[in-house]
């Protein structure tokens, strides 16, 4: 019986030896890349990865990831740490359960060209094509495009899930902020549930805080020739500021106004 036991003792202990070896992710490099590529090739992009550490059993981090399009678009990301879901991995996917981000920095490819029409027909949003089905995203950094000799950043946070499909991009998040200068932009959103699309966006949001005024509600656009929008819109509890009322002769007490 004691045998047995140290048998089975010693088969465990190799077992997870074997594993632990087999699972460093500096085995797997090569092959992690060529799968990645693999999907993002589809959908004109290519990824540089930087060495990886860490373990497929838990977290991988990298530093120094280049994603470049075809269009030129390119994106770098400094920072980064995910994990991968083993069992896809092993089917020739890459499939993350888990993806952080930190001070990502983007640069979307710009044609300089004098008909504004034409710019923006040159945006090419297709967010259904996004290859990759992450389960808890974070992601932070910035937005830098050009503008007479001068460089514009958007500012962005993300927590949440994406999942694509066929038709769209269905996200879930918890978080989602945008912020711009000048023109100041300033978005928070908290719970924002929907689908991207390169034909439509339609989304839920429970709570967003847009230039300091609080809103919730459905909003949806349309693409086209003749882009639609609607949305049913509430304005949450909005706290008027005192210095409003400071020059009224009657001095209101009015303090806050809902819609």
């Amino acid at each position: 019986m004691i045998n047995r036991q140290k048998t089975i003792t010693i088969i465990l202990v190799a077992i997870f030896i074997t594993g632990f070896v087999a699972f460093r992710p500096s085995l797997w490099q090569n092959r992690i890349e060529i799968y990645l590529n693999r999907q993002l090739n589809k959908e004109g992009w290519t990824v540089n990865i930087n060495k990886l550490s860490g373990h497929l059993f838990s977290n991988i981090y990298t530093d120094n990831i280049s994603l470049i399009n075809e269009n030129g678009t390119s994106v770098i990301l400094p920072k980064i740490s995910a994990k991968i879901i083993v069992f896809q991995l092993l089917r020739g996917k890459i499939k993350l359960s888990t993806l952080s981000l930190s001070n990502a920095s983007i640069y979307p490819f710009s044609d300089e060209l004098n008909d504004k029409e034409d710019k923006i027909n040159k945006l090419n949003f297709l967010p259904e094509r996004m290859p990759i089905n992450i389960d808890n995203l974070h992601a932070d950094g910035s937005i830098f495009t050009s503008k007479d000799d001068s460089t514009i950043a958007l500012h962005f946070l993300i927590d949440g899930a994406v999942k694509p499909d066929t038709n769209a991009l269905n996200i879930n998040l918890s978080k989602f902020e945008l912020f711009y200068s000048n023109p100041r932009i300033d978005i928070v959103i908290n719970n924002i549930k929907g689908n991207l699309s390169s034909k439509r966006i339609s989304v839920d949001i429970e709570k967003a805080n847009i230039n300091s005024f609080p809103l919730s509600g459905h909003f949806e656009y349309e693409f086209g020739n003749v882009p639609k929008m609607n949305g049913e819109i509430a304005l949450l509890d909005y706290n008027i500021p005192n210095k409003i009322f400071s020059q009224f002769p009657l001095q209101p007490e009015l303090s806050k106004i809902s819609a």
